[in-house]
């Protein structure tokens, strides 16, 4: 995505299903704001693209949502005039601001034109199949000339797809797990046959008082 400013029709939908809409948002502005100087924010683009959506009683404007368990991955593979590109919160935390975070970086981050901070790929676990969506990469030289590639590790689609393999075997290894757990709980349980010889025997003995009596 280019240097252009936002604006209320800069909203790139990457997905859109009766349950889901996923969004790459313009890189400068913000999700949501209550203050009254904030003019564009995605919050106010989602009720301009998808004004039946809309519904002011909820904090965002939108109705409710639940939120699933999430992780991040990111490659530090590029410099931005000799710093080195890497992820935000968890970074600021550890006393690593992501290039161009003003905010994290205490206002002393004001070079770039931008936070250099992009969701490249998205994969929720959804059943029966997992959805899987990507947005582009804008840190290139054709959108910015100052990214110079230092080294590559490797191609963001090997990585991608290694990702997804490590998530494979380990679904095949829960999978094993839960059918190896189950089998041992039916190993643990009496057998039908021991079931019914069991209850002919207590029939027995019962049978047997009471004739006594």
């Amino acid at each position: 995505m280019s240097s252009d400013p936002a604006s209320i029709e800069s909203l790139h939908v990457l997905y859109q299903s009766d349950d889901y809409i996923i969004v790459d948002k313009h890189w400068d502005i913000r999700i949501d704001s209550k203050m009254w100087y904030e003019k564009q924010t995605v919050q106010m683009q989602l009720q301009h693209h998808f004004p039946l959506l809309a519904d002011p009683s909820t904090y965002y404007g939108f109705r409710s949502y639940r939120c699933k368990a999430a992780s991040s991955l990111f490659d530090t593979t590029f410099v931005y005039s000799g710093r080195t590109h890497q992820l935000r919160v968890h970074c600021s935390a550890i006393g690593h601001p992501i290039v161009g975070d003003f905010t994290y970086s205490l206002g002393a981050d004001d070079s770039p034109y931008r936070m250099m901070l992009h969701a490249y790929f998205l994969h929720i676990p959804l059943e029966p199949q997992h959805l899987l969506v990507t947005a582009g990469d804008p840190f290139v030289p054709a959108v910015d000339p100052k990214w110079v590639s230092q080294r590559l590790l490797r191609t963001l689609n090997a990585t991608i797809e290694s990702i997804l393999e490590q998530r494979k075997t380990k679904e095949k290894e829960r999978e094993v797990a839960k059918r190896e757990e189950e089998r041992k709980k039916k190993s643990k349980q009496p057998r039908v046959e021991e079931q019914s010889e069991e209850q002919r025997r207590a029939c027995q003995e019962w049978l047997s008082e009471w004739a006594g009596d």
